[in-house]
């Protein structure tokens, strides 16, 4: 698992999910992020990171980068920015990413075509 050195976000856009981070090897700190909301890691230190969907995502849902911003309670221009320079891509590709994986990893595994 790789060690991060910058802040990580993880927001859950149905469903809930478990976080969980550590520093410097010690004990695991768990959260749980619930539908609509965000998560920002709080270490300062190089940690490891682990993160896990507790039920399943159905992307059918509306995305919208003002309602995770709200909850986050920050402005929707400064969530994206933040988004943006913590995954490399806005919120909206980035989900659109999400829906694309999912999509294929549908066609692999199951009989939904």
């Amino acid at each position: 698992m790789p060690a991060f050195t910058e802040p990580f976000i993880a927001w859950t856009t149905s469903g809930e999910a478990e976080t969980q981070e550590r520093e410097n090897n010690g004990s695991w700190l768990t959260s749980r992020v619930k539908k609509g909301s965000m998560f920002l890691t709080a270490a300062g230190a190089p940690y490891d990171f682990r993160y896990r969907t507790l039920t399943p995502e159905p992307y059918e849902e509306e995305f919208s980068p003002g309602r995770l911003a709200a909850h986050a309670g920050m402005s929707e221009f400064h969530f994206n920015r933040l988004f943006k320079r913590a995954t490399g891509v806005p919120p909206s590709q980035y989900q659109i990413k999400l829906r694309i994986d999912t999509a294929r990893q549908l066609l692999r595994e199951t009989k939904k075509a």
